[in-house]
């Protein structure tokens, strides 16, 4: 990948990094809480079995207090992962910065091909000029020389073939990114 892209990552993950760790530490206080509220809970039965009902009121008010925090950050925790990281318009600046990225890293491999392309340009013509060789050769051995009008011999497809294998496909994919442009 290039350094944009590369940089462009970063950022992304960064940005679920930083929402994972936060629903990680709402998860961590929410468990000491139902530590707490357990604790709470023992407490509170302790005094209802004391009959001690100033102490039995004051655990029955912690204990309220520490299930409606646990309920607010089950809350926001159920909130915060269902919730996207980050807006819409930033997604869609993303997405923008990634294609520019792409595009430009595309551009660059294309600009690296055009000499590859030239040199295949090169070799195919060599090839044709080979297979043009071969034909005439045929011809003069054929018609002149022997006077038959045919001589058994290999198709002559499977001599452009041996020429340069694959050319036309190289070919083909470059003058179609070309014609992308």
């Amino acid at each position: 990948m290039t350094e944009t892209l590369n940089q462009i990552k970063a950022e992304l993950t960064a940005i679920v990094t930083n929402k994972n760790q936060e629903c990680d530490r709402l998860r961590q206080q929410i468990a000491s809480l139902s530590k707490d509220i357990k604790e709470k809970e023992a407490e509170k039965k302790e005094a209802e079995s004391k009959t001690d009902y100033k102490i039995l009121s004051e655990k029955v008010g912690e204990l309220w207090n520490l299930e409606q925090t646990q309920k607010l950050l089950n809350d926001k925790l159920k909130k915060l992962e269902s919730t996207q990281g980050i807006t819409s318009e930033e997604c869609k600046e993303y997405q923008d910065r990634i294609h520019a990225a792409a595009r430009e890293e595309s551009e660059k491999l294309i600009e690296k091909a055009k000499p590859l392309y030239n040199s295949l340009r090169e070799l195919s013509a060599k090839s044709g000029e080979i297979y043009n060789q071969f034909d005439e050769l045929t011809r003069l051995l054929t018609y002149d020389v022997m006077n038959t009008p045919s001589i058994p011999s290999l198709p002559l497809d499977s001599y452009r073939g041996r020429s340069i294998a694959g050319i036309k496909d190289v070919l083909d994919f470059v003058q179609f990114e070309e014609l992308k442009k």
